[in-house]
This record gives C-alpha cells, structure tokens and sequence, in this order.
C-alpha cells in the first residue's frame, strides 16, 4: 500500500476535512460537518508509515521525535492536496494527523468578515495582531489578506512561517516565503526575521509570535517603516495587548508599551464554530487604536481598554459578543454556539 496514493484517494471525498493515522490500524477521517468515522480501507502497516515519514517529513522518526518534544508540525503537498500535518508519539508509537488546506486561496471576503477588519491593513507601516486559538483560523485569514495584497499592490511581501501553509504565487507583488526549521531555510523564527530586515521588503508576515526576541523584530519592523503581520495565541482583542507586555518587564515594559501605541494598526481576535449547516463560520473582535486607546496602552490599562472598546462601536471597535448577535440575527448560529465560545459569556447572557 502506497500511502500518498492512499491519502489521495480518501481526499477523493471532498467532505473529508482531517486524517487520523495510527500505526496498524484503520484511519479515522473528520468529515466538513464535525463527525469522526473511520475509512473503509485495510489497517495500516506501521512499516508503510514509516517508510512514508522518512521521505516525506524526515527519517529516524521516533528518536527525533523524543529530542523534539513528541511532536513535528509540516505542511506538504500530496498529489496536489495541501496538507497541514503533525507527527507525534502516542503510546510508544507514531501517528499522523493531516488537515487539508482550501485548495485555492479563499477570497477575504468569502470568510464573512466584517470589511472593517480589511480597513486595518490598508496602511502602508505599523502592526497588525490577529489571535485566536488553535484552529480558530488564523492563518486563513492572514492567507487570505496576503492574496488580497499580490492581486492588488506592487510591493514585496516576506513571510516567515513554521510550518509553510498556504502557497503564493507571485502576481503583482513578489511575496518570498520562508520556511522556520533545522532542515528549512532558517533555523529559527531570530534568525529568520534578522536576516528579512536586510531583505527590501514591504510587508513582513510571521507565523506566530512566541516570544521575547520576535516580538522586538516585529516591532523593530513596523517603527522603521513596514506594515507586520503576527499572529499570537491569544483570546480577545484587548488581551493581546496584555499578553504583548507580558513579554517584557520593568522600564523595558514601559518602553516597549510606547513603541506599540504609536505602531499599532489594530488587532483581529477570532473564534470558529460550526453554524446550523454545520459549517465553519467566524466570530470576529476588532480594536481599532484611537488615540484614547492608545494612550491607555502607553499606561498598559486593560481594564481602561476594555471599556473603551465596550463603549466606543462608533470608534470602529467591534466585540465579540456583538459579532456573534449578528450571527443569531442573520439565523446562522443558534443561543448555545455563540455562549460556547463568547470570552464573555455573561455578558453575552443578558443581551440574549
């Protein structure tokens, strides 16, 4: 048994979204409604998994595995199926999980959200943060404003990613994508981003913000005249500032806080769930930095931001809460999915 040919032939079914591979046995698929079942086709021999894993991902699976903590993000291309994929130890053995990209890079629009959110990266330098948590779809937004700027700017576009997802083609930008990792194009997110900021380029974006020394980069980047793009795990739109901080302390806090309240263009907080069709859909939160808030980011007042953003719909600011209405309203999503994942559920509560 071959197993791209394998994987090819199960993508055949185009409901099936994710495959789950473990050694000897049947694979069980996610269907695009949510449900788990497993493929009508023989187990799996541990051999041909092996095998399939020392050509496509890298060889000596199960000591790399250990030196790497139990787990290898990838992302490959098998028969011309886009796939996001993890390697893994589970009970002294290895197994595979694949996620199947869009097979064509989705348009802003066509993901429902609110054009406001397009309004903050129509500046030309500064930062724009979009959080969410695994899965809630970041990086199809990011993908999809990327596309949005090589169909319509001239400029040249770095993206720094681990594990590369979506692929561009340069069309009327010059977008360069660059891989993280010790077999990649650069052995970490430092060394990576150091080396783009001798690239020429106009727009930066980063995979994932994970720490202390991409931050500082990203910063460096947007105060010197590029518009950034980050990503951070991160739920709510004013937590993110908070959690930016948290990489800092002391006078170093204090400064950095400055930096970022004159560089911020806005941050996107999203959530994914499945709507009465069973299809994923998104719940967006937006902090637009008016200069109220940015002086209450210079301060790091959360609390200040936060009620900012309650009280300021005309200033741009979109909550959650209020997005998530807009779903009920439309007849998209029912009470019980919006209170899952509202960041305030009481306050999603009373409004219902």
């Amino acid at each position: 048994m071959n197993l791209s040919d394998l994987i090819d032939t199960i993508l055949q079914d185009h409901t099936v979204t994710d495959i789950h591979i473990r050694e000897n046995m049947t694979p069980w698929l996610r269907s695009d409604i949510g449900n788990h079942f497993q493929a009508n086709v023989e187990p799996i021999d541990s051999g041909v998994i092996q095998s399939w894993i020392d050509a496509h991902v890298f060889p000596d699976c199960k000591s790399r595995l250990k030196k790497k903590g139990g787990a290898h993000d990838f992302a490959i291309t098998v028969r011309k199926n886009r796939l996001r994929g993890q390697v893994f130890l589970v009970g002294g053995q290895v197994g595979i999980v694949l996620r199947k990209l869009s097979e064509k890079l989705l348009k802003f629009e066509s993901l429902g959200i609110p054009n406001k959110v397009l309004d903050l990266f129509s500046k030309s330098r500064g930062l724009v943060a979009v959080t969410g948590a695994t899965g809630s779809g970041k990086s199809t937004t990011c993908a999809s404003i990327i596309n949005h700027f090589n169909n319509t700017r001239s400029e040249h576009i770095i993206t720094a990613e681990d594990p590369i997802e979506y692929l561009f083609k340069s069309n009327k930008s010059l977008i360069d994508q660059l891989e993280i990792g010790p077999d990649a194009d650069a052995p970490s997110y430092g060394e990576c981003l150091r080396s783009a900021l001798r690239k020429d380029f106009d727009t930066l974006f980063i995979g994932e913000v994970r720490g202390r020394e991409t931050m500082d980069i990203a910063l460096e980047a947007a105060e010197t005249g590029h518009l950034v793009m980050i990503t951070l795990h991160t739920n709510g739109a004013y937590q993110t500032i908070e959690r930016i901080a948290s990489f800092y302390e002391g006078a170093e806090r204090a400064a950095v806080l400055n930096v970022l309240s004159s560089v911020l263009c806005g941050v996107v907080s999203q959530v994914a769930m499945r709507d009465r069709e069973k299809k994923i859909c998104l719940g967006v939160e937006v902090l637009n930095p008016t200069n109220p808030i940015r002086n209450l980011i210079k301060k790091n007042d959360i609390v200040g931001i936060r009620s900012e953003m309650y009280t300021g719909s005309k200033d741009g600011q979109l909550l959650l809460n209020d997005s998530l209405l807009k779903l009920i309203d439309e007849g998209r999503i029912d009470h019980e999915t919006a209170l899952a994942v509202a960041f305030d559920r009481d306050e999603l509560e009373k409004k219902l």
